[in-house]
């Protein structure tokens, strides 16, 4: 899922480079937010089970 909303976020991000359009951008930070996101938690979830097993 990560891999998927990163490729579509730069998509859009090249899309709003070339053209300007405000929704490009809006969808960048939205995938992009969403990929951090999902980062944070696995990141989240690598701490919690190495500090209990």
């Amino acid at each position: 899922m990560a891999n998927g909303c990163w490729i579509v976020s730069l998509a859009a991000l090249v899309v709003y480079g070339i053209s300007r359009i405000p929704a490009a951008l809006a969808v960048t930070i939205t995938l992009d937010a969403v990929t951090i996101g999902a980062f944070a938690a696995l990141l989240g979830a690598e701490v919690y089970y190495e500090k209990r097993m």
